[in-house]
């Protein structure tokens, strides 16, 4: 996979949703894609932060959102709404695993 330049607010978003309470994970580190599933979009702070990590405002999270999902990595489902929902996609799963999960912080 080509590496897709992040801005640190993205790498946290990718983050918030790889290790999310509502991921089939449970805050857990998902070995594979399939471990991902979907979430409630407002539901996203219920995670797990990496050390050195900070959380962005709330106010921000569907900007960063739509950011992703204009680059391939994640889907979401009318960002924002009462029942919204948001997901990696595969290309967002592996871009979490190389820029996120395996890097050394």
């Amino acid at each position: 996979m080509k590496e897709i330049n992040l801005t640190g607010k993205e790498l946290v978003m990718l983050q918030m949703m790889a290790q999310n309470c509502f991921a089939y994970t449970n805050y857990g580190v998902p070995q594979e894609f399939d471990d991902c599933g979907t979430l409630w979009s407002n539901q996203l702070d219920n995670c797990t932060l990496k050390d050195g990590m900070e959380m962005p405002p709330a106010s921000s999270f569907g900007g960063i959102m739509a950011s992703l999902v204009k680059k391939g990595l994640a889907v979401a489902d009318d960002f924002g709404g009462r029942d919204s929902t948001c997901a990696l996609t595969e290309e967002g799963f592996k871009a979490w695993q190389e820029q996120v999960q395996n890097v050394t912080r």
